[in-house]
């Protein structure tokens, strides 16, 4: 677990640092930021990356810890701690003797299993729903239950806890069609049918390998609705709600949607092709509707409520309901925010109103980097390729790719000696190979194409050579460069680094 420490920032006041094996990083902090709110972050992945980095831009929070976290989040000036999410009295009494304000529950399966609720019991603030609210995503039948009992729209569906039922009803309906596991199946328990044979692969998948363990031990299938399928998510406090731009997941693991589904393999927004009215009237009949059907029923919801919807002729219907953030959606919409977002959830826990700003000029991107075999058989511990110590690079040249960028020299202070002789030009895709053969010998680059050189530094060598410090969920892209969150070495690109190609 990473310790913390101040130094002097500027006008006197304090900013933290981490310590990470014995070396000081300067966290994600603005010049002069006053300490604020300590606050933990409950998840590991780059939801939670996000979630976090979005806290330390505002003034109000000054320190996060992410539990269970990942090295990555380092970087960014965020600190970690090994706590395993299942453990509730662990978080419990991390946060009483640590003295931190408030939680923010990122995953699904600790709402599930009541964590907001162990918290609450223990005199500390969480932001998420409890058990009883949280069975929204729980159960996709809960969900449907609710929703047919207050008329929000919404695929005509069936449940069933047999085989034998479930394959004849498949039978009788016809294809395309839709096969759900009952409960939290990490996104992967969704069969999209276009054929009979299909839905009873999926249901033999569920009932007979049990492949979904205890999530399987219902099945909700639905009919098949057509259209433009995007993410509207929202802040929750009983029957207020503020929505957040909205979004678009792609959950097939391969192009061209060949592949089976996941948990998101990326997203974007905003999303050109649904309208503003389509947005008006989805808040209208489905996310207003549902959070007061949940107050009036005695399970109000508070935290993050997902609306997976899908832009039918018809208007607007929901997939699916989530009790928290979405991922990948949360790594291209919390980018979006303006406003101090630690501030908002503080508002919220505390019964105030909260003020949101959000980034309506400039698109958001984000690419998933999965294992092999993902989703069905996932390799674990395999090589990252991009990682500067797996590249097969002589070790003069892997040092000076972990060097810091420095600034060029732009003007000559004397003239050349009248005996020098300029090296021959190199052209960047000759590569190194080729300048061994132009005389120069050994393993160094010539001075305009090294990583040191702010000028012909491009995206993808300052990810894979660690030149500069970014958060994992930030994809380079060329086209998204000038956008406001993307770092400014990502704004003056003119080049493709020699070390890259």
């Amino acid at each position: 677990m990473a310790s913390t420490v101040t130094s002097e920032s500027g006008g006197g006041r304090q900013a933290p640092q981490s310590v990470c094996n014995g070396q000081p990083r300067q966290r994600g902090l603005k010049k002069g930021h006053i300490m604020g709110q300590k606050v933990l972050v409950i998840g590991s992945g780059a939801r939670e990356h996000a979630i976090a980095h979005a806290l330390l831009r505002g003034d109000s929070v000054s320190e996060v810890t992410v539990a269970s976290g990942n090295p990555g989040m380092e970087l960014d000036g965020i600190r970690t701690t090994q706590i395993n999410e299942s453990n509730h009295a662990a978080f419990i009494s991390f946060m009483q003797h640590n003295q931190y304000d408030w939680a923010f529950v990122g995953p699904e399966v600790p709402l599930i299993e009541g964590l907001v609720d162990d918290f609450a019991a223990a005199g500390i603030k969480a932001f998420g729903p409890n058990k009883a609210a949280a069975q929204i995503e729980g159960s996709k039948d809960f969900a449907k239950q609710l929703m047919a009992r207050h008329n929000i729209p919404t695929a005509q569906y069936r449940t069933f806890d047999n085989l034998e039922d479930s394959v004849a009803y498949v039978r009788e309906h016809g294809a395309p069609i839709v096969v759900k596991a009952d409960g939290l199946a990490a996104g992967k328990g969704v069969t999209v049918a276009m054929d009979v044979d299909t839905a009873i692969t999926a249901l033999d998948d569920i009932f007979i390998d049990h492949r979904f363990g205890k999530a399987g031990a219902k099945v909700v299938i639905e009919d098949f609705l057509e259209g433009q399928e995007f993410s509207l998510m929202s802040f929750v406090r009983g029957t207020e709600f503020w929505p957040m731009p909205i979004s678009q997941d792609h959950k097939r693991a391969y192009d061209n949607d060949e592949g089976p589904n996941t948990g998101g393999m990326g997203a974007y927004s905003p999303v050109p092709q649904i309208g503003q009215d389509v947005i008006d009237t989805a808040i209208d009949t489905i996310v207003r509707p549902t959070v007061e059907a949940m107050a009036a029923e005695g399970t109000p919801f508070t935290g993050i409520l997902y609306a997976g919807l899908i832009a039918t002729a018809d208007g607007p219907k929901v997939i699916e309901f989530n009790a928290r953030f979405g991922d990948p959606e949360t790594e291209v919409v919390l980018p979006k925010l303006t406003s101090d977002f630690g501030a908002a959830i503080s508002a919220i826990l505390d019964g105030g109103t909260p003020a949101f700003t959000w980034d309506s000029d400039n698109a958001t991107l984000g690419v998933v980097l999965a294992s092999n075999g993902y989703p069905v058989n996932v390799i674990k511990g395999a090589k990252n390729p991009l990682h500067p110590r797996r590249r097969r690079l002589p070790r003069l040249l892997r040092r000076r790719l972990q060097q810091r960028p420095r600034p060029r020299r732009l003007l000559r202070t004397r003239p050349p000696h009248r005996n020098h002789r300029p090296r021959p030009q190199v052209r960047p895709r000759q590569g190194l190979r080729n300048h061994r053969q132009a005389g120069h010998g050994g393993n160094v680059l010539p001075p305009r194409h090294r990583c040191q050189s702010a000028e012909v530094s491009c995206a993808a060598h300052l990810l894979r050579c660690g030149t500069l410090e970014v958060p994992s969920y930030v994809v380079a892209v060329p086209r998204l460069a000038s956008a406001p969150h993307m770092p400014r070495h990502f704004r003056r690109l003119k080049k493709p680094c020699m070390a890259c190609l």
